[in-house]
């Protein structure tokens, strides 16, 4: 894991800008293709209502054999035909602009969602993170603020290789996300490294949850090819303080982290 006290956990200016302005971005651009989609839907029913129109108006002047019909037959067999056409491309363009909302929505979930192991990413924890301490500030709130490392990753993927480390990481996203309540957040924050936060929960309850899923990491296993492999991961738990900011609470759990490594691993201290 390296020396968790000399960890830098500041976000630059520039890539809060960065991040808002994408968020608000990809904001737009679905409003955007929602509007083109609803009104594309509108043009279609016209263009139907039209074309359903036109067939009725050539079914009744086709019942006349006077000639002097025959130049107007003409002018709506090519408006039909044009009809049609028009009806095609619409739909066409509906189905790309279903397709470009969709491709949207994917690559909003695709910025705040770690792709191996389908909890949320850094940025994303972060942004959490920071509302909430902003609750504790504005009002009578807690949570609690839980730092997972697992042990000696490095040696797993220096034994099995990187394709068995990231097993074990899926494996320990697995567990929290089966073990842990509904309203807790979840983010992978390093390479190894999983942050958790219990909204509403005391430091000591926090203790326990870090306890709890600290027991049921160390029984659980990965089959890689023909092996077996065990791992454990040690715990830092803190609550959060009204004076609180991003930086201040990370520093605290990650000293609580250091002292579980400097105190064997596979165990849960706080501060």
């Amino acid at each position: 894991m390296g020396d968790c006290m000399k960890k830098n956990f500041n976000i630059g200016k520039e890539e809060k800008f960065f991040e808002i302005n994408i968020r608000e971005t990809s904001d737009k651009l679905e409003k955007i293709a929602d509007s083109i989609e609803e009104k594309l839907l509108d043009i279609l029913n016209v263009a139907y209502l039209h074309k359903e129109n036109i067939q009725k108006h050539e079914e009744i002047t086709k019942k006349s054999d006077d000639e002097k019909f025959s130049k107007i037959l003409q002018e709506l067999e090519f408006i039909k035909n044009q009809n049609e056409s028009l009806t095609k491309k619409l739909e066409n363009y509906h189905k790309e602009i279903q397709n470009l909302n969709m491709e949207l929505k994917i690559a909003k979930q695709d910025a705040t969602i770690d792709f191996l192991t389908g909890v949320v990413n850094r940025r994303s924890f972060d942004r959490t993170l920071g509302n909430l301490l902003k609750e504790v500030r504005e009002k009578d709130y807690i949570f609690t603020l839980i730092l997972l490392d697992i042990d000696n990753f490095k040696s797993v993927n220096d034994t099995y290789g990187h394709l068995a480390g990231d097993l074990v990481l899926k494996e320990i996203s697995t567990v929290l996300r089966i073990f842990l309540r509904a309203n807790t957040i979840i983010g992978r924050i390093g390479g190894e490294e999983f942050g958790i936060i219990l909204p509403g929960v005391s430091l000591e309850n926090g203790i326990k949850v870090a306890e709890r899923i600290r027991s049921i990491i160390e029984n659980r296993e990965v089959k890689f090819e023909d092996r077996i492999i065990k791992f454990t991961a040690s715990f830092g738990v803190t609550e959060s303080k009204k004076e609180d900011t991003k930086e201040s609470i990370y520093k605290r759990v990650d000293e609580a982290l250091y002292i579980a490594k400097r105190n064997g691993k596979n165990r849960v201290a706080f501060l």
